[in-house]
């Protein structure tokens, strides 16, 4: 036993002198990297922007209000309506068309639970279409910038 307990304490002190050589013959530490600098406000308020965006594209129904609000977030911290070769100021208008077709869906719906022969359904039905035929008209498609900066 007293010979294990010499050999573990022969084997500890080859190690420390083993570490105590290194130290003194070991090249010197590499002065640390400098700290990466903290990002700017608009770079912070980019990534911000972009990981709301991420959150919301991820949900199976996106709250377009909080939509809104983070295009034009993006759009200010980038102070330009476009962001790689994307309009947000087309997207935007796009999502207020899209809401005002949701709520119009919403009352179309309610409409059809009424008993067809209900006064002023048929034509509060009409409105409606109306009303969602020239909201399309609205919806643009000019969203894509073709520029060379826009290319991958």
């Amino acid at each position: 036993m007293r010979i294990r307990v010499y050999a573990t304490l022969a084997v500890l002190a080859i190690a420390v002198a083993g570490l105590l050589a290194y130290r003194q013959f070991a090249p010197p530490p590499e002065p640390a990297a400098p700290a990466a600098p903290a990002p700017s406000a608009r770079e912070q308020a980019m990534a911000e922007a972009h990981a709301t965006l991420q959150r919301l594209s991820a949900s199976p129904a996106p709250d377009l209000a909080e939509l809104d609000r983070a295009l034009r977030d993006l759009e200010q911290a980038h102070g330009s309506p476009e962001v790689g070769g994307v309009r947000l100021d087309v997207l935007r208008a796009n999502l207020r068309v899209a809401e005002r077709l949701s709520v119009l869906g919403q009352q179309l719906q309610a409409l059809q639970q009424q008993p067809a022969g209900e006064p002023g359904r048929a034509e509060a039905m009409r409105r409606i279409g109306d009303e969602v035929a020239a909201l399309q008209k609205q919806l643009r498609t000019d969203y894509v910038v073709d520029t060379p900066a826009a290319r991958p």
